[in-house]
C-alpha cells in the first residue's frame, strides 16, 4: 500500500466483513463463544482497527476509528440480547474499546489539517481540468498527463499521479456522465437488494463498509490500489450473492423454479 488512504479503505472493508462473519459463526455455534471461531474474527477486526494509530493520513485514521466505534455499538447491542456470562464480560470490554475509538477519532479530527498548501493547489488544478471537459472527462490516467499544462507555481518540479480525492479523479477520467452512470448502477444494486427483502447481517455489514469507503472517496483517493479495488468489487458480489443464497435453496438460485417443460410446449 503506497498511501495511508489505501490501507485505511482496505481495513474498513475487511473490518465490517470480519464482524459479519463473526456473527454468523456465533449463530452456527449456537452462541457458545468458546466453541466458535467468532473470537478470531473479532480479533481480526480489532487488529485492523488498531492500524489507525499508525496512519499518517488524518482522514483515513478518523474513518477507521469511527468505523470501529460503530462496530462496537453494534456489538454491544448484540451482546445485550445474550444471557451467557461471557458476553456480559465482553460487553464491558467493548465499552472500553468504544470509548478509546471515539476519543482517538475525535483527536485526529481536531488535529487534522485540511488546509495544506499543496493539497489545496492540487484541488484547484483538478477542478480546472474538470471544467475543461466536464461531461465526458479525459480518460484514464488523465491527471498525470495533463497536470504539467495546468500546474501552478506551487506544484512546479513535483510529480503527482492522481488527484487528491477519488471523486475528483473520477470526474477527470470519466466526467460527470461516467460518475453518474457508476453511481446509478450502485444505487440500483442497493435498492434492488432492499426492495427484494434479502437483508441479512453479513450483507448488511459488507454494504455498510462499502458505503463508508465511498464516503472516504470524497476525502482521499483509495481506489488507485489493486487490493482495495479488487476487495470492493469482490465483497459487493459476495454480499449480493449471499443475500440470494440465504433466502433461497442453493439449487434454485441460478435456475427457475419450473424446471419441467409442459407437455404442450414440447
Amino acid at each position: 500500500f503506497a498511501n495511508d488512504e489505501q490501507w485505511g479503505a482496505f481495513a474498513i472493508l475487511w473490518m465490517f466483513t470480519s464482524y459479519g462473519l463473526a456473527i454468523i459463526e456465533l449463530k452456527k455455534a449456537e452462541f457458545e463463544f468458546s466453541k466458535s471461531s467468532a473470537r478470531y474474527f473479532f480479533i481480526i477486526t480489532l487488529l485492523l482497527a488498531s492500524t489507525a494509530l499508525v496512519l499518517k493520513s488524518d482522514a483515513s485514521a478518523v474513518f477507521v476509528a469511527f468505523s470501529y466505534a460503530f462496530l462496537c455499538i453494534k456489538k454491544i447491542r448484540f451482546f445485550k440480547m445474550l444471557d451467557q456470562p461471557i458476553f456480559k464480560r465482553l460487553k464491558n470490554y467493548t465499552y472500553l474499546l468504544l470509548g478509546a475509538s471515539l476519543s482517538y477519532g475525535t483527536y485526529r479530527t481536531v488535529k487534522a489539517d485540511s488546509g495544506l498548501e499543496t493539497i489545496q493547489a492540487l484541488k484547484t488544478t483538478s477542478l480546472q481540468i474538470v471544467q475543461d471537459s466536464p461531461i465526458f472527462g479525459w480518460g484514464l490516467n488523465a491527471f498525470q498527463q495533463l497536470m504539467p499544462y495546468y500546474s501552478n507555481s506551487k506544484l512546479l518540479d513535483k510529480y503527482y499521479e492522481t488527484a487528491p480525492t477519488g471523486i475528483l479523479s473520477a470526474l477527470i477520467e470519466f466526467g460527470s456522465l461516467g460518475v453518474l452512470l457508476m453511481a446509478s448502477y450502485f444505487t440500483y444494486l442497493l435498492l434492488r437488494y432492499f426492495f427484494l427483502k434479502r437483508e441479512n447481517s453479513l450483507s448488511n455489514n459488507i454494504f455498510t463498509g462499502l458505503m463508508i469507503v465511498i464516503i472516504l472517496n470524497f476525502f482521499e483517493n483509495p481506489f488507485y490500489n489493486t487490493a482495495v479495488l479488487f476487495s470492493f468489487w469482490v465483497l459487493l458480489f459476495c454480499a449480493l450473492r449471499w443475500s440470494k443464497l440465504i433466502h433461497n435453496p442453493s439449487d434454485q438460485v441460478d435456475t427457475k423454479m419450473n424446471l419441467i417443460i409442459k407437455e404442450k410446449i414440447r
